[in-house]
């Protein structure tokens, strides 16, 4: 019994670990898009300050859609998880102490 309970639940997590993964690479992979189009739609100017180097841009595609991520994925899905855990618990705790009396 105990081992079935263990197998769902390896799968429930593993699901649960690919979902919000693969989420999380699908959001950053639109920020990365959709800075590169809003860097690519700046005059020649824009270009020009020491800031706007390519080097800078690129770094900056690179470390800020990244760093989105870890806000995301699976860190994001450990907080739900606890949330909801824990909004359950107490649903749970008082549907139990009220039937009880």
């Amino acid at each position: 019994m105990w081992f079935v309970v263990a197998i769902v639940e390896c799968f429930g997590y593993a699901s649960y670990a690919l979902c919000f993964g693969f989420c999380s690479e699908r959001m950053v992979r639109r920020v990365r898009f959709a800075a590169f189009r809003a860097i690519l739609r700046q005059n020649a100017a824009f270009f020009d300050r020491d800031d706007h180097t390519a080097g800078t841009l690129t770094q900056m595609l690179g470390q800020e859609a990244t760093a989105m991520a870890g806000l995301s994925g699976l860190n994001l899905g450990s907080i739900l998880t606890i949330i909801f855990g824990l909004l359950a618990s107490c649903i749970l705790a008082y549907g139990v102490f009220f039937t009880t009396g």
